[in-house]
């Protein structure tokens, strides 16, 4: 894959020092409350995931200071915790994420997820994706050209975070001062976060076939291609059947980087026909701009 990027050798560490010492200070607090509060335990409990899920929902995973990324044009290679070192090449990426916390990579089941304030910070957040859209486009066309594919936002905070923030300090507490039934509690509030996490993804769940979208888990009619309308907006794109108000596409959707031209060049394209596009991206004054071209029309 071509780019117009220039040459990427960048070396940076995930998070720093002070992500760390705050989690565990926030887990020591929070355990030596779960003993001096003995007897409240359930209370406690569900204070505790209230506000780890407010600081999930802030922060990234405290592992992250334990890890160094490095960019090049041929791999990503993560270096850490400790001696362990993996190297996922760019040309084997297959899905592509991002929250407001966190750029997440996929190869092979294998998941890289990179912080987003220390790839801003070392300028690489454009080079990264100039890299990788075009590749997961590519994939997401010929998957839509085989059949349905559907696409949803993470669950919001993730759940690697909620649990270093919200379970790991909620358990800890427990462990010092609740009784047996806390336990129950403790998996039941938790269990209903989730649920209703997942509801709120499923919601902005958009279904893609070859013929049309489908948005919206309750939507059940079909917005053929020749009927859609792209519309950018500062947080995502808007679709919608043309005259009809636009149901948000948000940059939180898995894969959104590489969804968003892959449903503007069909849109634009307006047929289900079979087409062979070849995706390309470059930065431009920052931002990322992705371009399919036709190949070939049958």
């Amino acid at each position: 894959m071509r780019c117009s990027e220039p040459p990427l050798w960048l070396t940076f560490p995930g998070a720093g020092k002070a992500l760390g010492a705050g989690w565990l200070a926030w887990l020591i607090g929070v355990t030596a409350l779960g003993w001096w509060m003995d007897g409240m335990g359930a209370a406690l409990e569900v204070a505790v995931l209230l506000v780890g899920r407010l600081l999930a929902g802030r922060f990234p995973e405290p592992t992250a200071c334990l890890r160094r990324f490095h960019l090049d044009d041929a791999e990503l290679v993560i270096l850490g915790p400790g001696r362990r070192v993996r190297r996922v090449p760019w040309d084997r990426l297959e899905t592509l994420a991002q929250d407001r916390h966190v750029l997440e990579l996929g190869a092979r089941q294998r998941v890289v997820r990179i912080p987003l304030v220390a790839l801003r910070r070392a300028g690489a957040w454009t080079a990264v994706l100039v890299r990788a859209v075009p590749r997961v486009a590519q994939g997401l066309w010929a998957r839509l050209e085989r059949g349905t594919v559907r696409l949803r936002p993470d669950l919001a905070p993730r759940t690697g975070p909620l649990v270093w923030w919200a379970l790991v300090p909620a358990v800890a507490a427990l462990a010092v001062a609740g009784e047996g039934g806390d336990w129950l509690v403790v998996c039941a509030a938790a269990g209903m976060e989730r649920g209703m996490a997942w509801l709120a993804a499923s919601a902005r769940e958009i279904q893609v076939e070859s013929r049309g979208v489908l948005l919206g888990m309750s939507r059940r009619e079909v917005v053929a291609w020749p009927e859609l309308s792209v519309q950018h907006s500062q947080h995502g794109i808007g679709l919608a059947r043309r005259g009809h108000a636009p149901h948000l596409v948000p940059e939180t959707l898995r894969d959104y980087w590489a969804v968003a031209p892959v449903l503007e060049c069909r849109a634009r394209l307006g047929t289900a026909r079979e087409v062979e596009v070849c995706f390309r991206a470059r930065a431009d004054g920052g931002a990322l701009a992705v371009i399919g071209e036709i190949d070939a029309l049958p």
